[in-house]
């Protein structure tokens, strides 16, 4: 923290019970899942100075969950902004067709901002809010959270100690999970880049980011191949409905049930009276509801939708490869074919090779002469630590997913999809920029 005159809450939750005086405040817009998560995390460092969403239940739950006056609540964008500067810092959650107008308006009012990823919907709205933030000399966060987990911090500082050698090449695979595919891309606000954005952005910004940050130097060319393999409708079995929860006889069976993804796992928690957990928790607004309304949300929305009858669009498999300055080849394999969500990595150099799985902590460096060496690292909260880590540099000061960086592995993306498009063909990426 910053000396003593931080403050801990004695209660992430609690607001208001404090052991030092607060010289630091913030906000929020956007009080979905991601919202509420930095805002508990980020009162370890700063006083909630107000909420704004959309959604009534969602200001009540910030209000019983922090404390918050009445006067600290807001259901319109416009109102928030025309109270005038309410805290020091805005973190911006709300939906990534809203990132754009928002991080202006926050930049403007005089707000250094916490901004989930992605940073917008296009490369030009993104190189704007890069532009207007260093022509105002305020601080734009973008939540790529991998750069603060303790595996691939460690991963960095093996690389640039030079035990690798020249670095050849870098493998990241992400596998989403068959249910996470299903949740958030099939069913959920990222099923349609129309309405949000291609998956290469939504999802694998964080493996981009990585990705260049790892480089440590910029990409040149990228060329991407993918499609929507599986999750159409000719691909529904036998006996499946139009919803999970209208009649399908292969509710109970189906990996893919929207009853087993939602409803089945947190029977538990209601009767131990506990808030629902992620990725239920995202079809309502309150996370305190009962199991009833939990039940009324996958027979009513679209979460309830067969993963094989919906108006999904994005790609559940692709295959990225992009060629940095300094020589460095890097693969990016993106599929939601898999039993467990999690990415794995191997950086190849001529002087030895590293591997692991973030979720498992655990790096394997094989140097070419010597022995193997196993580094074991630690994690504590979502995203292996990385959550907790960015709130954390956010308020001290040394962040490094800058605004400038974060662009960098956003242009690779829109790039990567602009070459998807086109058949895989070789992107170069000044050339890309200059024809935005």
């Amino acid at each position: 923290m910053w000396g003593n005159r931080w403050l801990y809450t004695s209660s992430i939750t609690k607001n208001t019970i404090y052991k030092r005086f607060i010289i630091k405040t913030f906000s929020v817009i956007g009080f979905g899942s991601r919202g509420a998560l930095y805002a508990n995390i980020a009162c370890k460092y700063a006083k909630l100075s107000a909420v704004c969403d959309i959604k009534k239940a969602k200001l009540a739950y910030a209000k019983d969950s922090f404390a918050l006056d009445d006067d600290a609540l807001f259901s319109s964008e416009d109102y928030f902004f025309n109270k005038g500067k309410l805290s020091d810092y805005l973190f911006i959650c709300n939906p990534d067709k809203d990132h754009y107008r928002t991080t202006i308006r926050a930049l403007e009012a005089g707000y250094d901002v916490l901004l989930e990823k992605p940073i917008a919907c296009s490369l030009v709205d993104c190189l704007d809010i890069e532009k207007t933030a260093r022509r105002l000399d305020r601080k734009v966060v973008v939540c790529h959270v991998l750069r603060y987990t303790a595996f691939y911090i460690a991963l960095k500082k093996l690389i640039d100690s030079g035990a690798l050698g020249k670095i050849i090449s870098i493998e990241q695979t992400e596998n989403v999970g068959y249910w996470h595919q299903a949740h958030s891309f099939v069913r959920g606000n990222w099923k349609n880049e129309t309405t949000s954005n291609p998956m290469i952005l939504a999802k694998c910004c964080h493996d981009l980011d990585i990705l260049v940050w790892l480089a440590n130097s910029l990409c040149t060319n990228i060329n991407s191949q993918g499609e929507l393999n599986y999750f159409k409708e000719e691909y529904a079995p036998s006996g499946a409905t139009k919803t999970c929860l209208g009649g399908c006889k292969i509710v109970d069976t189906c990996p893919y049930s929207a009853k087993k993804i939602y409803l089945d796992p947190q029977k538990r928690l209601f009767k131990s009276k506990k808030n629902l957990e992620w990725p239920s928790n995202v079809l309502v607004d309150d996370p305190r509801g009962d199991y009833h309304s939990l039940e009324r949300a996958v027979r009513d929305s679209d979460y309830g939708r067969c993963v094989f009858h919906s108006d999904n669009n994005v790609v559940d498999h692709q295959v990225t490869q992009a060629r940095f300055e300094n020589g460095i080849n890097a693969t990016l394999i993106m599929t939601a074919f898999s039993k467990n969500i999690e990415r794995h990595i191997i950086v190849r150099g001529t002087e030895g090779e590293v591997s692991g799985k973030m979720e498992g902590n655990k790096l394997l460096f094989q140097p070419f002469v010597g022995r193997k060496k196993i580094i074991r690292t630690r994690s504590k909260g979502g995203h292996g630590g990385g959550d907790n880590g960015l709130i954390r540099a956010f308020f001290e000061g040394d962040a490094t997913s800058s605004i400038t960086q974060s662009v960098n592995s956003h242009t690779m993306a829109f790039a990567a999809e602009h070459s998807r498009k086109n058949n895989g063909k070789r992107v170069d990426i000044k050339e890309y920029e200059k024809g935005q």
